[in-house]
């Protein structure tokens, strides 16, 4: 009888700790899974943010398309805002002063050069 009793709560300890490893693996790689995810986003949007920059602002002239460059600025600046999963690693990285100085380089006027106000 107490034989019997130590291999069912053996069995129902081992049950239960199997089930805790695996859900405890599987949530670690979900969040491998979302911190890549983000990252991959970032970088997408990164790209594309470049992309409409060069090509509206060749020669850092005024933009062809200035709609364009705003839509392409806003997005980009959104992204940094809502992530969830890298939003540590965005602030321990100071990325958004980097952020900040690319904005001001793409609303530069060149017109305004050497002027005071």
């Amino acid at each position: 009888m107490q034989t019997t009793i130590i291999a069912v709560v053996t069995l129902i300890l081992g049950a239960l700790l199997g089930h805790v490893l695996t859900t405890t693996r599987e949530h670690k790689k979900w969040l491998a899974d979302q911190l890549k995810a983000e990252y991959r986003d970032l970088i997408d949007l990164l790209y594309d943010t470049v992309t409409v920059v060069t090509e509206e602002r060749p020669g850092s002239g005024r933009p062809n398309n200035p709609e364009r460059l705003n839509v392409a600025v806003q997005e980009l600046a959104r992204m940094f805002e809502d992530r969830i999963f890298i939003a540590e690693q965005l602030r321990k990285s100071d990325v958004k002063t980097d952020w900040l100085k690319m904005k001001e380089m793409n609303y530069y006027d060149p017109d305004l050069r050497g002027r005071r106000h």
